[in-house]
């Protein structure tokens, strides 16, 4: 096939080094992938609050990014009055095909055009957040959410579903489907395997809330204390405004257990400082109530790490129980507090990192995932 051109949206911030996780990394991993193709042009449309005037950016010689300001304060009503700038860049770059990247409710700006060209890749579960959503402004957010997934999805025809997991509880079957991971990366695959500098050593990645549950890893390193295992625990990331109340039990119960000298908060770090944490670290966990493809896992299993998380949604799909991974029942202090008994002092070889990386390399690389997309693509075009 010749040369194509996809008009691809979904949420960036201005400043593309501030990504922190999330549908923003799929999407930038994702650039990079593109960047090494040769057959398709990516025009990225962002819709953004924090500007006032239109801003394009080129990321690579075939990907370049529009960032068009919101004409209202109110979200619901930009998703309409926005319609204008969508169609005078549709206009202008005349794209083949159009691929969401964030689909509630973002789908409301698209419903207007012709599905057939359209594909949408289905990053979080609605109903799921929705059951984990905590306090009343955040239970409307996600209950709007929810009916926008229920009623308005399903009328766009062509869908990736980032796991079996979303396959498996979509509400329709799609007339064209694919399932495609999220991309991570490629400095984490750059980065050299090497042994970890603290072999007791533990590593989390993500927003610091209680749908994450970080509490039950600080009961872990408790019990574990209290046995005379020491593990240190480094902690990348930070609290949202709404979790002040969740901060405050944190602090209250590291002081409680005295762990202090055990766990580092690092705050928010850029990709390439967060690897730099890494080499201190033997192991990955997460100990979420809920998740859909969490990258954080695809990131550590990228630096060849083994994995300690709970078993929700897709995380059982990302690697194999036992032998890159170890996976437990949600928030089961107890099984966690043994697994990570077990774990003490292990002294595993480099060939079990490249054995993990190996795996992340076809599941998770950029180039890997740009391709399965790029085909998709094509399917959909013919």
């Amino acid at each position: 096939m010749a040369r194509f051109k996809v008009l691809m949206t979904g949420a960036l911030p201005i400043d593309l080094c501030s990504v922190k996780g999330g549908v923003e990394s799929a999407i930038l991993n994702l650039f990079s992938g593109f960047a090494a193709l040769n057959e398709i042009d990516i025009v990225h449309l962002t819709f953004t609050p924090k500007l006032r005037e239109p801003k394009q950016i080129s990321y690579a010689s075939n990907v370049k990014v529009y960032f068009v300001p919101f004409r209202s304060r109110f979200k619901l009503i930009d998703y309409f009055s926005n319609r204008t700038a969508l169609n005078q860049i549709l206009e202008k770059e005349k794209p083949d095909l159009i691929h969401i990247q964030e689909s509630e409710p973002h789908l409301l700006r698209f419903v207007h055009l012709d599905k057939k060209k359209i594909l949408v890749t289905q990053h979080g579960i609605m109903r799921e957040e929705f059951r984990h959503a905590l306090g009343i402004k955040n239970k409307l957010k996600f209950l709007f959410k929810l009916v926008i997934e229920k009623f308005l999805f399903p009328r766009f025809k062509n869908i990736i579903f980032i796991s079996e997991y979303n396959r498996r509880l979509y509400f329709v079957r799609p007339k064209h489907e694919v399932q495609i991971y999220n991309a991570v990366n490629p400095i984490f695959f750059d980065s050299e395997l090497r042994r970890p500098l603290e072999a007791n050593s533990l590593i989390y990645v993500g927003v610091i809330s209680p749908r994450k549950n970080l509490i039950s890893v600080i009961h872990a390193l408790n019990f574990l204390k209290l046995k005379g295992m020491n593990y240190r625990l480094h902690v990348v990331g930070g609290y949202k405004s709404e979790d002040r109340n969740y901060e405050k039990q944190v602090w209250e119960l590291i002081k409680r257990y005295q762990l202090q000298d055990q766990i580092v908060f690092h705050g928010w770090l850029t990709q390439p400082d967060i690897l730099k944490v890494y080499e201190s670290c033997g192991f990955f966990i997460l100990p979420s109530r809920q998740e859909t493809l969490p990258i954080s896992i695809a990131e550590a299993m990228a630096l060849g790490k083994i994995v300690i998380a709970s078993n929700v949604g897709a995380v059982s799909e990302m690697f194999e129980q036992n032998i890159t991974g170890h996976l437990y029942p949600v928030n089961d202090i107890t099984a966690l507090t043994g697994l990570m008994e077990n774990t003490w002092n292990n002294d595993r070889d480099l060939k079990q990192s490249e054995n993990i990386r190996a795996v992340a390399f076809e599941k998770f690389a950029p180039i890997q995932i740009a391709r399965k997309t790029t085909d998709f693509y094509r399917s959909i075009l013919n």
